[in-house]
């Protein structure tokens, strides 16, 4: 199950690395090979340090997202399973307010740590999510 969603989310990854690989001057592997680097050495100590954050970044859009859709394919599939999701409106229902905020609550704060870190880590550098 988790890797049929990484695998459906994987374009965002791509995306969020190619934008990052965009940021890497041609001079700078340039530079490696004229020094004697091969291709291997020149990828591995210039262009990824340059682009893991944005590696980083795709991954965890792809990680939140994700978790929207997770929720609809376990329900799907595992029979005697409830997503937090399910939960919320099952409390809703119910009339159990209470426990429906706290629920959506942890969504929330689920959700917004992952922006906080996708932010910090793409930085000023990538532009942040936020401008």
């Amino acid at each position: 199950m988790p890797l049929v969603l990484a695998i459906r989310r994987l374009p965002d990854t791509v995306r969020g690395s190619y934008a990052s690989l965009l940021l890497v001057h041609r001079s700078m592997e340039e530079a490696a090979s004229s020094v004697g680097a091969t291709g291997v050495r020149s990828f591995r100590d210039i262009t990824l340090p340059l682009i893991w954050r944005g590696v980083l970044v795709g991954s965890l859009f792809s990680f939140m997202t994700s978790l929207q859709e997770a929720s609809a394919v376990l329900f799907l599939s595992l029979g005697g399973w409830e997503t937090m999701t399910v939960g919320i409106f099952a409390f809703y229902i119910a009339g159990s307010a209470n426990e429906a905020a706290a629920l959506g609550v942890i969504l929330i704060v689920v959700a917004s740590i992952t922006m906080l870190v996708i932010n910090r880590t793409a930085g000023a550098r990538m532009g942040g999510m936020f401008g």
